[in-house]
């Protein structure tokens, strides 16, 4: 499969960032710094 991103709203734009394998649940769920 391809490269995991992440999708972020900065105001009226988006910023995609790759995500690292470590942030990553088996499922493929990212989960936030803030709910950790």
């Amino acid at each position: 499969m391809g490269k995991k991103t992440s999708v972020k709203p900065l105001s009226d734009r988006v910023v995609v960032l790759p995500l690292d394998e470590d942030e990553q649940m088996r499922g493929g769920l990212y989960i936030p710094d803030t709910a950790k």
